[in-house]
């Protein structure tokens, strides 16, 4: 797997709260067969959500796992989230073993049949259509307990879905944070974010496509820091949940206003920047430096044309050089007065004619 070509400090930091944040949610327990579940699966009644539907586990895993209910072992249990507005039930835990079932029942696995593979000699080859009389009565029969949660007085906010979201991500290859998010808060914003990440400027400043979606969290904290800052708080990334939650459905004007100055920004930052100014000594882009000048560039472009474009390079170069800014960039970078202190220097420095 590739290596995230990235420096973002604030990862480490947001785990460093103080005081934990409190929440009020109920759960309950319910046992479903496997046939029940495929069932609901296929009508969509229980949804496996954007890249939860990644299949990570490989041809042997989801054959080992079926196998294990073949032979009547015990198998983990799944998290589901009861959505309020639609009642959905949502996976928040067991994702890769409800795509094995649903695979398996379908005979197809990564567009090939899905034959069971790594198991048991007598097992090995079989698919459900294959299977004996026994054997499939035994699957299908066989149960899965799950554990239900729905919020309690949470006027809206998802907060704690994301934090069991990211607690019981365990997985071989848990969810990142943004990843969560596209599949917590979905909605026009979401989809904004994928499609300027697909953006050539940004693809330019940023390099190749994250494989986490550590790309599409840097264009929130765009957002987030240069319409929110007066609001941000630590942790960070409860700051970026509440203001993707607050802008999930945002009106269509809303929408393209935001895909009007983040394009405007990074076409002129990919014209006029050099690749280096984002990064210091390193090959590796640094979050709080490119979201500082992200934001600070934007401010400025806001007031109208810059006419002293060849200055641009020089200035950029000087302020991720300065002092001052390496010590808003480099360490405590979610702490208020990093955030402030970095997007202040920047707004400043980018004050040209």
């Amino acid at each position: 797997m590739r290596r995230e070509e990235v420096i973002d400090a604030a990862e480490q930091e947001d785990e460093e709260l103080a005081e934990p944040l409190r929440y009020s949610i109920t759960s309950y327990g319910a046992d479903f067969s496997i046939k029940t579940l495929v069932k609901r699966l296929k009508k969509g009644e229980i949804t496996l959500l954007g890249l939860q539907r990644r299949c990570v586990w490989s041809r042997a895993q989801a054959s080992r796992f079926v196998e294990s209910l073949l032979l009547g072992l015990p198998v983990p249990g799944i998290f589901l989230y009861r959505e309020l507005a639609s009642q959905r039930l949502i996976v928040v835990d067991g994702h890769q073993r409800l795509l094995s079932l649903l695979s398996f029942y379908k005979d197809e696995f990564r567009g090939r049949e899905f034959s069971l593979k790594g198991v048991s000699g007598s097992l090995v080859g079989l698919k459900y259509a294959t299977l004996c009389e026994r054997d499939r009565r035994t699957l299908n029969t066989s149960i899965i307990h799950a554990t239900i949660f729905q919020e309690l007085d949470s006027g809206g906010d998802k907060g704690s879905v994301f934090e069991v979201f990211e607690r019981l991500n365990t997985t071989t290859f848990p969810l990142s944070k943004q990843e969560i998010r596209g599949c917590i808060y979905r909605g026009r914003f979401n989809k904004l974010l994928n499609e300027l990440n697909r953006d050539n400027a940004w693809r330019m400043i940023y390099g190749p496509v994250s494989e986490r979606a550590r790309d599409k969290e840097l264009i929130l904290r765009f957002f987030a820091l240069k319409h929110c800052e007066n609001r941000y708080s630590r942790p960070l990334k409860h700051f970026l949940n509440r203001y993707m939650e607050e802008n999930a459905s945002a009106s269509a004007e809303w929408i393209e206003k935001r895909r009007a100055e983040f394009q405007n920004v990074t076409e002129f930052a990919a014209t006029w920047l050099p690749r280096e100014a984002f990064r210091r000594g390193t090959a590796k882009l640094n979050f709080a430096i490119t979201d500082a000048i992200l934001v600070g560039l934007s401010r400025r472009l806001n007031d109208g044309p810059i006419s002293t474009k060849s200055t641009l390079s020089a200035i950029a170069i000087g302020l991720r050089d300065s002092q001052d800014f390496l010590s808003v960039t480099d360490r405590s970078t979610t702490e208020l007065s990093s955030v402030w202190g970095r997007i202040d220097q920047a707004t400043k420095a980018f004050k040209v004619d």
